[in-house]
Parts: C-alpha cells; structure tokens; sequence
C-alpha cells in the first residue's frame, strides 16, 4: 500500500475517532481544525502541481531539493539516535534488573 493510501486511512480513522467525542463542541472544533488543515495542504500542493507542471526549472529543483530533505532526514535521525543511544540501552538494562 503506498503511503498516501495509508495516510488517508489514517485520517478517516482519525475522523472515525472524533465522531466517537461526546463533547459536541468538542468534537464540531476538531472537526473545523482538522478540515481547515486539509484545506490548507491541498490548496499548497494545488500551487506547487501547477508551478512544477508549468516550470520546468522548478521542477528540476523540486525534485533536487525533496532529495536533500530526505538526506537531511536521515543524518538527523542518525545523529539523534547517535546521542540517544546510551540512555535509552542504560534504561532497559536496569530496567532488566
């Protein structure tokens, strides 16, 4: 299953959950947050299909600059975990104890 799919099931079960709230005023304001931010990515991701669709210098930098997001990714989880490492395998070794 690809991650869009699994993203959109995620959300639908999000909203499942929201409808389970009692509290209706609860429940209308995370439903209007939750539509407002799907709002605002599709209307991003509208601008950025039709400026990558027309340009293709944008383009080329687009799919350049998603590739060194995800390196940037990778190296901060490396070094988070390279920092994280020893305390975490400190707690479950006396956590053994």
């Amino acid at each position: 299953m690809s991650g869009i799919k699994q993203k959109l099931i995620e959300l639908n079960e999000l909203n499942e959950m929201f409808a389970d709230i009692k509290n209706e005023k609860l429940k209308s304001t995370l439903n209007y947050k939750l539509a407002e931010e799907l709002d605002s990515v599709i209307n991003k991701y509208e601008g950025l299909y039709y400026k990558a669709y027309n340009n293709p210098r944008y383009r080329k930098n687009l799919i350049r600059n998603a590739s060194n997001d995800r390196h940037n990714t990778i190296i901060s989880t490396h070094s988070t975990l390279n920092t994280f490492m020893p305390y975490i395998l400190l707690h479950n070794l006396s956590s053994l104890s």
